[in-house]
């Protein structure tokens, strides 16, 4: 018989900053470049406990920790054009985002199980895996968007963007101040290019402006 219980916290966030340069070319063109600086924090802790009743105090606690960091840069370039006065059409495209990741992660196992085994010279006590780290890059997925946008009259207006991601171009690579052994990676982006495909997303709004001060929008969004 064991009572057992499974703990787990985690946080995290990922910060972007853009750097933004843009410019209009007869009121008609609007080009506009963007350069993402992105900061990666992720950490989580969990604690599994078992406890073996038949035993008095027999069981056991393991702890493990993993933080994982690092930065990225990436790049976003974007244009409008409007034909007549009423029509926007927009095309963008968000490059991939280039990471260098830090893992940093630990183990440690308080046990006791005497009642259980037969070897003499068992102790129990605490094992402390030490701080293992990895190091490596990854590249996440680029992705187009096009998109228009209808003005009807000075109340409503009508938009739609399609966005496609090629997820089979994320990549993990080693960093230039480490190396791996041969073809270390090899495998991960054979499963990431087998199992991952090109996705789809369709998007659709209409805000109306029922008065100066208040606006309306509803939405509805497709994701393959």
């Amino acid at each position: 018989t064991v009572n057992n219980s499974l703990y787990m916290s985690e946080r995290g966030s990922i910060d972007v900053y853009d750097f933004t340069v843009g410019t209009s070319i007869s009121n008609v063109l609007n080009i506009g470049v963007s350069l993402s600086i992105s900061d990666i924090y992720y950490n989580l802790y969990s604690e599994n406990s078992e406890e073996f009743l038949a035993g008095g105090t027999s069981g056991f606690d393991l702890q493990n920790w993993l933080v994982s960091e690092g930065n990225g840069v990436g790049v976003k370039l974007g244009l409008i054009y409007r034909p007549i006065h009423a029509l926007r059409l927009g095309l963008s495209y968000h490059s991939p985002t280039w990471y260098n990741m830090t893992d940093r992660y630990s183990a440690e196992i308080d046990e006791n199980v005497e009642d259980y085994v037969t070897i003499e010279d068992y102790k129990p006590g605490t094992t402390f895996s030490g701080e293992k780290r990895n190091d490596y890059d990854f590249r996440t997925p680029d992705k187009w968007t096009a998109s228009a946008a209808l003005v009807l009259g000075s109340n409503m207006i009508l938009s739609m963007d399609y966005e496609l991601t090629n997820y089979s171009s994320m990549k993990y690579s080693e960093p230039s101040n480490y190396r791996y052994p041969d073809n270390y990676f090899d495998a991960d982006n054979s499963y990431i290019s087998s199992d991952f495909t090109t996705s789809s997303t369709l998007r659709a709004g209409l805000e109306y402006r029922f008065i100066p001060q208040l606006s309306a929008r509803l939405g509805y969004a497709w994701m393959q």
